[in-house]
């Protein structure tokens, strides 16, 4: 399945996790192999380059490219249809251990809550991806070096959209939940602060009081973050302008 979609707010922001991005529930984002956010960046060569075939095309409308359309076509209906090719020993080799040393890497966070660079899914889709790059070839078998097309592909769109600052380190469920494993942390020892103080000050918990008890911990802008998230989730709300209070 190949699908495309406009963002939101009409362009990618790669700040913000793509599944707060796209009309598309987070467990349907997370079939598709690969995801790409195109975004319109100045690149003066890029620019060049595409400037020169736009209006090449307008200057000749007749010509065509280095591959004439038809045969193309031809070339992939044939590959889909006659080629299934098979991992070789090499591959899976490859495949493998991109995937445990990924799943297994350290990360530069000090939070309880490891985040998950990639799952089962991933696996899968390395393998489907490797099995394309070798009906490109019209090959029966998949090398070692479409196994290397396919993880550098995976990595590439993982940089794109799971790359997590906090930890600098890969993290699924930036795509899949738009919650990385950094901000589950952070809305985890909210939390646990929320029950301590609630022993300390009662029910009715001061804002200013609980960031004084996360200064030095949290920032501001995760503080307010984690408190959106926990009023979301139903876990507290507010009682009165200025306190929190569990449910």
């Amino acid at each position: 399945v190949l699908a495309a979609g406009n963002p939101k707010f009409g362009r990618f922001d790669p700040y913000m996790p793509i599944a707060q991005q796209v009309d598309i529930q987070p467990t349907l984002l997370n079939r598709f192999d690969v995801i790409f956010m195109l975004r319109d960046m100045p690149d003066k060569s890029k620019d060049d380059a595409i400037a020169s075939h736009v209006l090449t095309e307008h200057q000749n409308p007749s010509s065509q490219g280095s591959i004439d359309p038809a045969l193309f076509r031809k070339y992939v209906a044939y590959s889909k249809q006659k080629v299934s090719p098979d991992l070789t020993d090499e591959a899976v080799k490859e495949i493998k251990n991109f995937y445990v040393s990924l799943r297994n890497a350290p990360t530069a966070s000090d939070s309880a809550v490891r985040p998950i660079p990639i799952t089962a899914r991933q696996l899968s889709a390395l393998v489907r991806l490797g099995e394309a790059s070798a009906k490109t070839r019209l090959s029966d078998k998949v090398e070692k070096v479409d196994a290397e097309r396919a993880i550098s592909i995976l990595k590439y769109y993982l940089m794109q959209a799971g790359f997590d600052q906090d930890t600098q380190s890969f993290d699924i469920d930036k795509i899949v939940t738009g919650v990385t494993a950094s901000k589950r942390g952070k809305i985890i020892e909210m939390k646990n602060m929320i029950i301590d103080l609630e022993n300390k000050v009662g029910k009715q918990i001061p804002v200013e009081e609980l960031e004084k008890a996360l200064e030095g911990k949290m920032e501001k802008a995760d503080i307010d973050d984690a408190l959106e998230k926990l009023a979301i989730s139903g876990d507290v709300f507010h009682p009165k302008k200025g306190f929190i209070q569990l449910v």
